[in-house]
């Protein structure tokens, strides 16, 4: 019965009807009385007045006590911030910055005589049947053809996996980014992890390792813009072609 706002109310009010019996008295207008005994005036003018306004004030707040019926229907959903549109946007703003740094840098292309033109954009391309991306650019060239120090720094990892097969990870000497060099044929004699390299400087010598096809030998190259430098192999991926042919 407690959750039923209308009995509540009617309860209420008879509560009010008792408290008026318990008086007695009959009050009017007039502040006259009216008992068994015969009617006569209150000695205290007002109290029939004040009687009533002392019973309208405990009606209010009755009423303003009683518990309201809820609203049907469903809630209003309150609505959320799109973390991943959050997510999408920062990482933009971060790969637009980092392009305008890899440019101010000025790299090489990493194979003699490439020029920007013949750099074709394969980044976006699916991979293992369209379970990644491609993440890098392809620079095709004959088996044997040196590979070339895109920018100054250091051999972070030698590095070989049926994917990659012979790999070397290079950072830039602010250790901002990772230059990843993937299918080589060998690497340079000279070569060693931690050695600081010089931009232009011969890594290693273009191949068909990993599951590069035999037929076509090329150079797998990718830049990563990374916070940790020990993670070498991680990162936010920028395109190469984006840093070497603006549009």
């Amino acid at each position: 019965m407690a959750n039923d706002p209308g009995q509540f109310k009617r309860a209420s009010y008879m509560a009010l009807a008792g408290l008026a019996l318990m008086l007695v008295v009959a009050v009017t207008d007039d502040d006259v009385v009216q008992t068994p005994a015969g009617t006569y005036s209150v000695p205290e003018a007002g109290l029939g007045m004040r009687l009533k306004a002392a019973a309208d004030s405990l009606r209010r707040d009755t009423i303003a006590r009683t518990p309201t019926a809820k609203a049907s229907g469903p809630r209003p959903r309150i609505a959320l911030r799109d973390s991943s549109t959050t997510i999408r946007n920062t990482t933009s703003r971060r790969v637009a910055a980092a392009i305008e740094e890899l440019r101010e840098r000025q790299l090489l292309l990493p194979l003699p005589g490439l020029t920007p033109d013949r750099v074709r954009d394969s980044f976006n391309q699916a991979r293992s049947g369209g379970a990644r991306r491609h993440n890098a650019i392809d620079l095709f060239a004959p088996r044997g053809t040196p590979i070339l120090a895109a920018d100054s720094g250091i051999v972070l990892k030698l590095n070989r996996s049926t994917l990659g097969g012979i790999q070397l990870y290079a950072a830039d000497p602010n250790h901002r980014f990772v230059y990843y060099y993937a299918h080589l044929d060998a690497y340079h004699p000279s070569i060693e992890e931690g050695m600081s390299i010089a931009r232009g400087d011969t890594l290693g010598f273009v191949g068909a390792t990993g599951n590069a096809p035999a037929s076509s030998p090329h150079l797998h190259f990718a830049i990563y813009r990374t916070d940790n430098i020990e993670r070498w192999f991680t990162g936010t991926p920028i395109n190469p072609r984006e840093v070497f042919h603006p549009r």
